[in-house]
């Protein structure tokens, strides 16, 4: 179809990125570069459709042209036999419909939901699949109600909106013979109607057009705790290498905004006073949602479903690494902080001997804290390998902190940056400049005897102590 109208009409290849688009020459490839509104303005400006069963056909009904009218914009819908054409059909489209030619939907659509294998444990895989698959390749079959269509009744319908008036068009818009420009498949007869309209040359297939970048303003408020901030990293990620035309902002709350320094435009902190949206195109007030479904590409997390279900991207699995930029001076207060409670000095690269705990949250405290006994046992643990124990508390909740051999960088310290709470990027020069020492093998042996003497297993302890001799 593309081809047979090469240098005549423009055609702009979309959908979804990660969904089977398969790339297709002498076309505008924004495949994975729209949004929904930057769908519904291409839309707006485009003279006509050419889809299946899909939101381009009730797009194509819906939006108005640049002459205001509404449901008059030319569309051809390769349709099949799925659904009954009464119950989907728009009245000035070109509805390629099988229904009554097979068995399967003699007396209206079959209403099976998968032809092609998705392998996702759905039951439809086993229930709902095509009664007459055709294997169009070893990697791909369709519905027979489908392969029915030739590419010649897809461009005999365009045609007929040129030919009746609908469109404006030149006298070559139509040509002599399709055959000449498709080649003739299995089972397929390629004769189609020939006009008496006089036939001309078509012009040479001018370089590939592309659409002029627009840039977009676009603000994300985030109203959510510290560990939820980390992992919308993930989110800007993505839209950095999918969206590079986006300006984007973010507002969040205080000590979490800085987990996003080098991932976006600008950063703002939310302070309970109603946050300023005057000159961006798009704000986006972002809910946090647990993932609903199990995904075997990518990890099924809030910013899974997040990407997808606001933004329309499919996510990709290499994106998944959260990202939160240090800078020198956080780095320099972390290293202060450290080297102010250990003993002893950084190792050879740089990292402490100290461990970070943090055992007790804001919500859902009785399925996330930790007992305070539990936790005094594991600082023990780490005691006896050598290294210091952080609580991360802002506060006041814990009562193992003793300025000793238990410490806390309080509310008030400078390494929060007079915030009053935790900073993300602080937390993560801490992160990079920790690590609980390794043991050599008679530390360990000492350390599990130690552990097994002090949990009352006796026995395993005098074996232990057995064995060490």
């Amino acid at each position: 179809m593309v081809d047979h109208f090469r240098g005549r009409i423009h055609f702009v290849q979309c959908g979804e990125a990660g969904h089977w688009h398969p790339p297709l020459q002498g076309v505008i490839n924004l495949v994975g570069r729209t949004n929904l509104r930057d769908f519904v303005r291409l839309m707006y400006h485009a003279e006509g459709v050419v889809c299946p069963v899909t939101l381009a056909m009730h797009l194509a009904a819906a939006v108005e042209t640049p002459s205001g009218d509404r449901g008059t914009r030319p569309c051809v819908v390769i349709a099949g036999g799925r659904e009954p054409a009464h119950w989907e059909a728009y009245p000035n489209h070109q509805y390629l419909s099988t229904n009554g030619a097979l068995a399967c939907c003699r007396n209206g659509g079959c209403w099976k939901s998968r032809c092609q294998l998705v392998g996702d444990g759905d039951a439809k895989d086993r229930q709902e699949l095509c009664r007459q698959p055709v294997q169009v390749t070893p990697e791909l079959r369709i519905p027979r109600c489908l392969d029915m269509i030739t590419p010649a009744d897809v461009i005999r319908r365009i045609e007929l909106y040129y030919e009746g008036g609908a469109l404006a068009c030149p006298a070559v818009i139509r040509t002599e013979s399709v055959a000449a420009t498709i080649p003739p498949r299995a089972g397929h007869s390629t004769a189609v109607h020939v006009s008496n309209v006089p036939f001309a040359e078509p012009a040479p297939i001018p370089a590939q057009p592309t659409l002029p970048t627009s840039t977009r303003k676009v603000l994300l408020t985030f109203r959510h705790g510290l560990g939820d901030a980390v992992q919308l990293t993930i989110v800007l990620k993505h839209l950095r290498q999918y969206r590079p035309e986006w300006h984007v902002d973010v507002a969040a709350l205080v000590g979490k905004h800085s987990a996003y320094h080098g991932l976006c435009r600008n950063v703002a902190v939310l302070d309970g006073q109603p946050t300023p949206t005057v000159g961006y195109d798009e704000v986006f007030a972002l809910d946090w949602h647990e993932c609903r479904a199990a995904h075997a590409d990518y990890p099924s997390t809030k910013p899974a479903r997040c990407l997808s279900e606001v933004f329309g991207l499919t996510p990709t699995a290499a994106l998944f690494r959260y990202e939160v930029q240090r800078g020198e001076r956080a780095t320099q207060l972390a290293h202060r902080y450290l080297q102010a409670i250990c003993r002893r000095g950084p190792d050879a690269d740089g990292r402490f001997p100290a461990v970070l705990i943090h055992y007790q949250g804001n919500t859902s405290g009785a399925q996330k804290d930790l007992p305070h006994d539990t936790v005094r046992d594991v600082c023990e643990v780490i005691q006896r390998c050598g290294a210091v124990p952080v609580i991360l508390d802002w506060d006041r909740r814990s009562p193992l902190v003793d300025g000793i051999h238990i410490h806390n960088p309080g509310a008030g310290h400078e390494l929060w940056h007079g915030t009053g709470t935790g900073d993300a990027e602080s937390l993560a020069a801490l992160i990079a400049a920790s690590r609980l020492p390794r043991l050599n093998p008679l530390e360990g042996l000492c350390l599990h005897m130690a552990r097994a003497v002090h949990s009352g297993l006796a026995a395993d302890g005098a074996r232990l102590l057995r064995d060490m001799r």
